[in-house]
């Protein structure tokens, strides 16, 4: 069993810890401005296990065509690579700020 996101009818694969019973993704947060995208889970099993544990991914607009003064602008996500981890396995996450988040499971809490 893996773990993926589905952006514009494409799955995307997550760079966190799955194919266990017991690992996986589990909770999304999307921030205020909707360039970021997190992903949280990891190995409740092993909850003090901190590794790939958090998947992030950036959107950047990019014109449709290289005559940029006549293209639209289109969505393309990005998974952001060498993000600092939570401490351990992580249920649920959420945005406080563009920049901010917070993000509990049965670790703890991390800011």
């Amino acid at each position: 069993m893996v773990s993926r996101l589905w952006i514009n009818g494409v799955a995307r694969d997550l760079d966190i810890l799955q194919g266990g019973t017991s690992t996986g993704a589990n909770s999304i947060a999307i921030s205020p401005n909707g360039n970021k995208l997190i992903i949280v889970g990891g190995d409740f099993g092993k909850f003090k296990e901190s590794e790939k544990n958090i998947a992030c991914f950036n959107v950047f607009l990019t014109p449709n065509t290289d005559q940029k003064h006549k293209s639209i602008r289109i969505q393309k996500w990005a998974q952001r690579k060498n993000l600092g981890n939570p401490n351990g396995y992580k249920s649920g996450v959420t945005f406080l700020t563009n920049q901010l988040l917070v993000a509990c499971g049965t670790s703890g809490v991390d800011i």
